[in-house]
């Protein structure tokens, strides 16, 4: 699938196995636009897709390939509940 064909639908692919490993690919090659506009969609979902089993996955590959304001912007969702994420499975 193609950037593209997903746009609009990141959440709901990033808790599917394939899905999952398809954003995290899309997210290392994409340019910084599309980094931007998928980021945008995860947003407002990181603490439901960082417990996620699939999900984590995708939050973990912005950490690796994001830019600071991404990664800044993801450490200041996940304040505050590092203790949840340290027990959860």
């Amino acid at each position: 699938m193609e950037y593209n064909e997903l746009k609009g639908r990141m959440k709901e692919f990033s808790v599917d196995q394939g899905g999952s490993r398809l954003i995290q690919h899309m997210f290392e090659t994409a340019n910084w636009d599309q980094k931007s506009q998928i980021f945008g969609e995860l947003i407002g979902d990181v603490l439901n897709l960082t417990v996620d089993s699939f999900g984590n996955y995708v939050i973990q590959r912005i950490f690796e390939h994001g830019n600071k304001s991404h990664k800044r912007t993801l450490t200041d969702q996940l304040m505050g509940h590092i203790h949840e994420f340290s027990v959860h499975m």
